[in-house]
């Protein structure tokens, strides 16, 4: 007599390729999921969601008197390049200060908050002394516009606020000639998953509710016991169903 533990394997096995069949069997259905929700998402995508565009610059910070212009110096020392990333910290929250973007908004009078265009800024760095700096707006000229105009008020404010060290912007602020947002090609994918998904999650569970038998194989791979008979479908012409209606 087999064990409790082999029945059990061997009922998993047998509900995976009950499970397996059913999602087979609704290949067309899935497809047709993934086909409708990619596509919503898509249409969304090219024509609900506004384009966004992002501007980048890239700055340099530095704490050593060579980087002035007509230094004489030639060498940095170790100190001094520990000291420039400790300032990167500092560097960071001045561009992302109040005092900063109320500047570059009263010049460019814009009507917008320093708490919102700080959200549209991303800032990071790439070695504590390379500091990249993106704005992301719906205009691409006004992204480059606000960018190029707070790196302007940017090494003024390192003066007024840190009184040491400084930085030389290396790469100006761009003009985006493609939105960064949103991404249609990975939102139409990730629709087209979500239908597969969901599809297939329906498929799974009608399979699972549904108790009704509908074979002899069914049945003994479900139960595990072994079939004696099997009662036969009769399908009657329309006379002989007619006689058989009356009799009843």
């Amino acid at each position: 007599m087999p064990d409790h533990e082999s029945v059990h394997n061997k009922n998993m096995e047998i509900n995976v390729k009950k499970l397996l069949v059913v999602l087979f069997r609704n290949l067309h259905w899935i497809a047709l999921a993934a086909i409708v929700c990619g596509a919503g998402l898509w249409l969304y995508s090219t024509y609900v969601m506004k384009p966004m565009y992002t501007s980048t610059a890239t700055i340099y910070t530095h704490n050593a008197d060579v980087n002035i212009p007509n230094s004489q110096r030639q060498t940095v020392a170790y100190q001094e390049l520990v000291a420039a990333e400790q300032l990167s910290g500092p560097y960071i929250a001045i561009l992302k200060s109040d005092n900063l973007l109320n500047k570059t908004i009263k010049t460019l009078n814009l009507h917008v908050s320093p708490s919102a265009l700080r959200k549209d800024m991303t800032i990071t760095t790439d070695d504590k002394l390379v500091i990249n700096v993106s704005l992301t707006r719906p205009d691409p000229e006004e992204a480059q516009k606000i960018l190029d105009q707070l790196l302007r008020f940017y090494p003024a404010e390192i003066d007024r606020v840190v009184h040491s060290g400084g930085s030389e912007v290396i790469d100006a602020a761009s003009l985006p000639t493609m939105p960064s947002s949103p991404n249609i090609m990975r939102n139409t994918v990730v629709g087209a998953l979500v239908g597969i998904l969901l599809a297939a999650a329906y498929c799974i569970v009608s399979a699972l509710q549904n108790d009704v038998v509908t074979s002899e194989e069914e049945l003994a791979n479900d139960f595990g016991l072994p079939v004696l008979g099997v009662i036969p479908q009769i399908k009657l012409d329309g006379k002989e169903q007619k006689k058989h209606e009356k009799k009843e």
